[in-house]
């Protein structure tokens, strides 16, 4: 099942300004009220003194398939099918528990994920790659963090604004990838600048540097794998500077009461299994806007299936300073 055309191709949603300033040292973050749509499709949103447009048009979904390409696809599918059929009858379903058991085990499931995860975020790299460049590039300045960077793919962006960049942090657990991580910082000159791997967690990175740490924070595709949302998010509000932007961009739950969201709570106890850690049925921008920071992000649908909807945003922390003036 594909998104219906009838469906509004973007929507924003964001928070009202919520200021940290009116917050008593040391007071959790409120619950905030849901948001209120605040952009359109490819309405300007100013951030650092730059203007920033997003629309459907700039996700990069490839050429529709054609009747021929769409029969061939239905009878291999069929075909899946009945080998699928044939193969649970001789047992199958004890080979997949004993899959499932051994991708349990944190050591595999990681150099497992380490083998399929580069070109999956090649894949969607690619096709968020406009958006990426018209939104991510023109904010990226100062002390920046790529949280959970998978094999690195993001620091292709940081390099394209080095002249704005005092330091990089990448932070990623599975130090399977990191051989990838470190050759995407060699490639896009990243390691010009005062640079850093690390294999820890934002808790952990928060008790080594402090809070206000960094005024850029990239979360890519990496708030679906985190165990605790919540508890993650406070860490990169903590570690973002006054007046700091975190830019993120999540796959998330599909509308409630559709077939893709039904879908999505079935199978997600098996992808997040064989996934390590990914789930596919999160609504992780409303763990984000129970943040005190203000959030602005968009909608958008990606080749259908229990992946086809992305969110794309931006979470500015504010500053008391400014706030005070």
């Amino acid at each position: 099942h594909t998104w219906p055309e009838a469906a509004p191709h973007l929507r924003a949603a964001g928070a009202a300004n919520h200021s940290s300033c009116s917050l008593p040292p040391g007071s959790h973050a409120p619950h905030l009220p849901p948001a209120m749509p605040l952009l359109a499709d490819d309405a300007a949103l100013q951030v650092r003194g730059h203007e920033l447009r997003v629309n459907q048009a700039m996700v990069r979904t490839g050429k529709p398939a054609s009747p021929g390409v769409k029969a061939g696809a239905a009878l291999a599918l069929c075909g899946l099918a009945w080998l699928g059929g044939r193969v649970l009858a001789k047992g199958a379903v004890a080979t997949l528990a004993l899959v499932l058991a051994i991708m349990r085990v944190k050591r595999v499931s990681q150099w497992c994920v380490s083998l399929f995860l580069p070109a999956a975020m090649r894949s969607m790299d690619k096709a968020m790659r406009k958006i990426k460049e018209a939104t991510l590039i023109p904010i990226i300045q100062g002390r920046v963090l790529d949280f959970g960077c998978g094999d690195g793919q993001y620091l292709r962006y940081v390099g394209k604004a080095l002249d704005q960049v005092t330091e990089i942090v990448s932070l990623e657990p599975n130090t399977n990838l990191h051989r990838g991580i470190l050759a995407h910082a060699e490639k896009f000159n990243c390691t010009s600048k005062p640079y850093q791997l690390s294999g820890e967690f934002a808790e952990d990175l928060l008790l080594e540097r402090g809070p206000e740490t960094f005024d850029t924070i990239i979360v890519g595709n990496v708030l679906c794998e985190v165990p605790d949302q919540r508890a993650a998010l406070s860490s990169l509000y903590k570690l973002l500077a006054p007046g700091g932007c975190l830019w993120f961009i999540e796959h998330v739950a599909a509308e409630k009461n559709t077939i893709e969201y039904k879908v999505q709570h079935m199978l997600n106890p098996l992808w997040c299994t064989l996934t390590d850690g990914c789930n596919i049925n999160r609504s992780t921008l409303k763990r984000i806007e129970e943040q005190p920071w203000e959030v602005n992000a968009w909608d958008l649908s990606f080749r259908g299936g229990i992946l086809g909807r992305i969110q794309v945003g931006l979470a500015t922390k504010p500053d008391a300073k400014l706030s005070a003036l």
